[in-house]
């Protein structure tokens, strides 16, 4: 159970937060409500345990890995620091420079990877 995920954030404007974490048959559930146009909140009428978080940021969150893919300057100074406060060791850049300067100088002088 350990080796499942708890967050996940997507390709919407918010995110989902599932305690009860992300197993393979969610994942599937997840890529079909991607592939049918339909919309995050779907996934939270199924798992009523889940939360959506509309227009939101998901660098709140607690995380041990954190994955920015969707643009440039998508993490600033103060996700930066919300990032190394919460636990974040490593952070994965999906994007073309997902840091804002200011966030990779937060970055560099916290414990990431």
């Amino acid at each position: 159970r350990d080796n499942l995920c708890k967050q996940m954030s997507t390709y919407s404007k918010g995110y989902l937060v599932d305690e009860d974490r992300f197993d393979y048959m969610k994942l599937s559930f997840l890529g079909d409500i991607k592939a049918h146009y339909r919309t995050l909140r779907d996934y939270t009428k199924t798992y009523a345990h889940a939360k959506y978080y509309d227009e939101a940021k998901t660098w709140n969150e607690r995380c041990d890995v954190a994955f920015p893919c969707a643009s440039q300057n998508e993490i600033d100074h103060d996700d930066a620091i919300n990032l190394v406060n919460s636990g974040c060791h490593i952070l994965v850049e999906g994007s073309n420079m997902p840091c804002t300067p200011e966030a990779m100088d937060v970055l560099k002088r916290g414990p990431m990877f």
